[in-house]
């Protein structure tokens, strides 16, 4: 049995309790079925159908055959070398032959190596270096190094003059090191000190000094300094004296230390205090008194003092729930202390307070003393438990979602399950926009399809800028052609800091275009263009015209179109306007322009991950 026709039969098995379902044989199921017959065999792609006999009622019932589908088989691929084209891996089906995964021609190529250097160029001859493939190690490029010609060094010294000797220099090629000049360098001559100290003078002795050359140190002056004398001092104390010895001074030389002069202090004598306490009374207690001297702390006379007794103050402190009030008497020096005059404790008097049960905490009633705020708690009821609800909160294109239970009466809430934020899901569309001045717009923005989501970027904007004039403009008096770009409508639906502008400026120009011509164009946000003078409104100088320019470009006569571009924050250009100005700076050309045309692209890129 082929392969086809047992999987008709799987089929056809398979098929049979579904068809008992539909058929109907009067009153009761067809069933029994025989006289099988293939109608139309099924294909890879196609279903079969056939005919078989209910058994019952003898009515002929028509039956689907399921199509088989494709059975892949690898093309093997073959990979390219250097010389001879490869193959890329394909598939087809074994059963109709259908290419399923057409292979395709894979080019040959050399793997160029990195550059090697084999000849180093030289000041006076050229060198080279070479590329190989990686591969087969076939030369594949070849470059010439350029000789580097003699590049002389500066004036570097050889020998080094001295204070009396000629000395030397020369330059040198800095490739090679070839001497290229030599020259003499002229002796210094003697640089002369200040006088310098060798032995410093005494109070009784002389001293010397000298000068000499700072280059060689050779010695050029030599002189004597005279002794300095004696520096004395005033009287200096070299024994105090006290209340009941002498003491002695004297007079030294400040510089050497010699002593000079001596003399003797006569004694003090005594310095007497009035009466000092030594041990103050207390209000029980006798204190002691005694005289003594200032310097000498030697004492004189002592005898007692008599004790102060006790001096009291009075407080009263009143009754409170649970003590006693009564009068106290506190002495003010000693701290000593007793009470009168007692009055019997009030007791507590209590408030209630009812606290409601809730779905985790109990109930209870609080009593508390209006007097003294003491309290307790009694009466205890049952915590009520929480009443949970089920709420979904479905996820955006930026925040996740959850799934959790919410307390009805202390929105206590429990997690069930957590959804992960959806990401937006950007559709690309085009806008054009007439600007009116010869100039259209073209934005190309990116809008976020979810529901919900009002996620809008702006990923490019072209502005086209084009004129034909019919009557050619001289420019002997100069002019000014470009245009003015309003992207305000379009400005606060981009997020990037940044972006680049790629610009392109073509003229048709007259053939009788002399060499002196002098032209420019200019990129700037400072302000409408002055067709007269051809430079920037309110700009007064033609050098303040082109440093206020962000993008500036020269051309000569014979020059190909002018083109470039420049990089600057969208964000600091003056009222959400770009200028794009060609301008003619020569008052004497005598030729014409048939035709302008500007291009400017702000290509912001595609959305940033976190939009």
């Amino acid at each position: 049995m082929t392969k086809n026709i047992k999987i008709l039969l799987l089929a056809l098995f398979a098929a049979l309790p579904i068809l008992t379902v539909f058929y109907g044989c009067d009153e009761h199921k067809h069933a029994n079925f025989t006289n099988e017959q293939i109608i139309v065999s099924p294909t890879c792609t196609t279903d079969g159908s056939g005919t078989h006999v209910c058994g019952d009622c003898d009515e002929t019932v028509e039956f689907i055959i399921p199509k088989l589908g494709h059975t892949e088989v690898i093309d093997q691929g073959i990979a390219p070398s250097c010389t001879a084209d490869g193959i890329s891996e394909g598939k087809h089906c074994s059963v109709c032959n259908e290419i399923l995964l057409a292979q395709q021609t894979l080019p040959a190529a050399h793997t160029p190596s990195e550059w090697q250097i084999l000849k180093k160029a030289s000041c006076e001859v050229d060198g080279y270096k070479i590329r190989t493939c990686l591969v087969c190690e076939e030369r594949v490029a070849t470059e010439v190094l350029t000789k580097l010609g003699h590049f002389e060094s500066d004036w570097e010294i050889t020998k080094a003059p001295t204070c009396l000797i000629d000395g030397t220099k020369c330059t040198t090629c800095l490739n090679c090191d070839e001497v290229m000049q030599t020259a003499s360098v002229p002796a210094t001559g003697h640089d002369e000190s200040d006088w310098t100290v060798t032995k410093e003078p005494t109070c009784t002795n002389t001293g010397s000094k000298n000068t000499i050359c700072l280059t060689c140190n050779d010695v050029i002056q030599t002189a004597t300094i005279e002794a300095t004398g004696h520096n004395e001092s005033d009287w200096i104390t070299t024994l105090e004296a006290k209340c009941e010895s002498s003491g002695s001074k004297h007079i030294v030389c400040l510089t050497c230390k010699t002593e000079l002069e001596t003399e003797t202090i006569a004694a003090l004598g005594h310095n007497k205090t009035d009466w000092v306490t030594t041990k103050a009374p207390t209000c029980t207690d006798m204190g002691i008194k005694h005289i003594e001297c200032t310097r000498c702390d030697k004492t004189f006379d002592e005898t007692t003092v008599d004790a102060l007794g006790h001096t009291y103050s009075d407080t009263t402190v009143s009754p409170t729930c649970t003590n006693d009030g009564y009068t106290k008497h506190d002495c003010i020096r000693c701290n000593h202390s007793y009470n009168s005059d007692v009055v019997e404790k009030t007791g507590h008097e209590y408030s209630t307070k009812l606290t409601e049960p809730t779905c985790v905490d109990s109930g209870h009633t609080t009593y508390t003393c209006i007097k003294c705020n003491d309290s307790y708690n009694d009466n205890f009821t049952s915590a009520l438990g929480h009443e949970y609800n089920e709420i979904t909160e479905n996820p955006t294109c930026k925040t996740g979602g959850k799934k959790y239970n919410k307390c009805a009466r202390c929105e206590n809430e429990v997690l069930i399950e957590t959804y992960e934020a959806t990401g937006h899901n950007f559709i690309v569309n085009t806008y054009d926009k007439n600007m009116g001045n010869s100039t259209t717009r073209t934005a190309t923005i990116h809008e976020c399809a979810n529901g919900g989501c009002d996620i809008t970027y702006v990923s490019k904007i072209v502005f086209s800028y084009s004129i034909s004039p019919d009557d050619r403009i001289n420019a002997n008096t100069g002019y000014s052609y470009g245009m003015s770009v309003n992207y305000s409508d379009l400005n606060t639906k981009n997020t990037v800091e940044n972006f680049r502008v790629d610009t392109s400026f073509t003229f048709e120009q007259h053939n009788s275009i002399f060499s002196s011509v002098n032209a420019h164009y200019y990129i700037t946000s400072s302000g409408s263009v002055d067709k007269e003078l051809g430079f920037v409104s309110g700009v007064d100088e033609k050098v303040d015209a082109i440093a206020n320019s962000i993008g500036y470009i020269e051309a000569d006569d014979d020059s190909e179109p002018w083109s470039g571009y420049v990089n600057f924050p969208y964000n600091k250009l003056e009222d959400n306007h770009v200028y794009f100005v060609f301008i003619n700076e020569n008052y004497t050309a005598a030729y014409t322009v048939k035709t302008v045309s500007c291009t400017a692209t702000f290509d912001f890129g595609d959305p940033p991950s976190d939009l």
